[in-house]
């Protein structure tokens, strides 16, 4: 469920704010309805409303189908970091003039800070507090690469948000899982 949630910001919400901000002109300047059009032809929201459809229905896919979709399923992971590599940006000084760093830095106090009222203030399990925690210090979505490029944003700043919050993030998760 925490996956349903965030497909539907990422490729929903976010993808509506990107076209709605773009510095690319009125070529994305679709309006509402043109936007929700997109919205609702986005193959990952497809997938997860078929998939939903399905397990309401009671259906099951034959075996071979689930097979095949497991073996795309981990070719995902393979063409994600390739894409990482080719977009991979480390130049510190250019992403200090531009405000990544200062953006990165509000984006992990803010989750930082709203995992630790997760944890010290809501009555469920522990299990519970520890993935709510970690969820908001996930890297950014790998969405923001493709999005940069369609709406003419900065695809080395993209690249190197990408970059950056994946390192920050897996030192902050294996700290966490260690002190929690």
């Amino acid at each position: 469920m925490v996956d349903l949630g965030n497909a539907f910001v990422i490729f929903g919400i976010a993808y509506m704010v990107g076209d709605r901000y773009s510095p690319d002109g009125s070529r994305h300047k679709r309006g509402v309805s043109g936007t929700l059009k997109v919205f609702v032809k986005s193959v990952p929201l497809m997938s997860y409303g078929v998939g939903i459809l399905i397990n309401l229905a009671g259906w099951s896919l034959p075996v071979h189908l689930v097979s095949w979709l497991g073996i795309m399923g981990r070719s995902n992971q393979f063409l994600v970091l390739l894409v990482l590599g080719l977009v991979l940006s480390f130049d510190w000084r250019h992403h200090m003039k531009s405000g990544l760093i200062p953006l990165v830095i509000l984006r992990y106090a803010l989750g930082i800070s709203m995992g630790l009222l997760i944890w010290f203030f809501l009555p469920v399990d522990i299990l519970i507090r520890k993935i709510a925690f970690l969820c908001l210090i996930l890297p950014t979505g790998f969405a923001i690469v493709p999005y940069s490029m369609e709406f003419g944003y900065d695809r080395d700043s993209a690249g190197a948000v990408m970059n950056i919050t994946l390192i920050i993030s897996f030192f902050l998760m294996w700290g966490l899982t260690i002190l929690l």
